[in-house]
């Protein structure tokens, strides 16, 4: 069976070996096929339409496929992990920790950026919060003067 690697849409995980296991030639191109994938790591399954360099099967053929396939698109799109156009520069950057630790299964790692990323925010919001102001009070603050809901 052929691989590839891809970003697992389902569990997140980057580089996933995806085993194609079934794939059937499109009515538009010699070349243009359909294939379905499952993640080694999961086993979800994704849907690929891919173009070939050559005509074969991909499920008969042993090995990495990525030199003999270029993926045209896939189905369910891979898990977003960039922040928001309006995010400020100073929240962005821990914001996407967090999601890239979410989307690799690290909840501990994804807690803490999380929690990094309110506190930045509230920091944003309110320059005058130090170090020492816990996060709950900077939101009680926060909600307070309306700047949060």
């Amino acid at each position: 069976m052929g691989t590839l690697l891809l970003t697992c849409p389902h569990c997140g995980g980057q580089k996933m070996a995806f085993r194609i296991l079934y794939n059937w030639k499109s009515p538009r191109h010699e070349l243009e096929r359909w294939s379905a994938g499952i993640c080694a790591g999961c086993h979800g399954g994704v849907l690929l339409l891919m173009y070939l360099v050559r005509n074969f099967d991909p499920t008969n053929y042993e090995g990495d496929l990525s030199q003999h396939a270029v993926i045209r698109k896939s189905w369910p799109d891979a898990p977003k992990t960039e922040a928001p156009a309006y995010t400020p520069d100073l929240v962005a950057d821990v914001f996407v920790q967090a999601r890239k630790a979410l989307a690799i299964d690290a909840p501990d790692a994804a807690g803490a950026m999380a929690r990094k990323t309110l506190e930045r925010a509230t920091h944003v919001l309110d320059s005058s919060f130090g170090p020492g102001d816990r996060l709950h009070t900077r939101l009680d603050k926060l909600a307070a003067a309306q700047k949060i809901t």
